[in-house]
């Protein structure tokens, strides 16, 4: 036996990634979603358990809580945006019902801060 996280953890495909490289507003999404971390109860299921049945059933209680204005207010994007991406992200199996995130995804997201970090601090010793 596994929890319902780890079955879906399984599923990653690393070619999902490409929805992100260059959508910030996705990457908010995300971030703000690891922020409001839904409530979710992980459960066990069967390692031979049908990967479509494990995601639906993972998503069925968390998705009657989703704020999406929360969800975008806190990515600071509009709503349908917000939305879509959120939508997109759970699909690709990138986000999680218990409010985290693929961890090649968040290797992606450190990287950009890293990179805008520099980047600021080459403009800020410019001045």
């Amino acid at each position: 036996m596994i929890t319902a996280i780890e079955a879906l953890r399984r599923e990653h495909r690393k070619e999902n990634l490409m929805l992100i490289i260059d959508d910030q507003d996705a990457q908010f999404i995300m971030i703000a979603w690891t922020i409001l971390h839904p409530d979710f109860a992980d459960f066990p299921v069967d390692e031979s358990a049908a990967a479509k049945k494990v995601w639906a059933d993972a998503w069925e209680s968390t998705l009657q809580n989703v704020d999406i204005k929360a969800l975008a207010s806190l990515a600071n994007v509009p709503e349908r945006t917000a939305l879509e991406s959120f939508h997109r992200l759970r699909t690709a199996n990138l986000i999680y019902p218990d409010g985290t995130i693929s961890d090649d995804a968040m290797t992606i997201i450190r990287a950009e801060v890293g990179t805008r970090l520099t980047q600021l601090a080459k403009g800020a010793t410019r001045s």
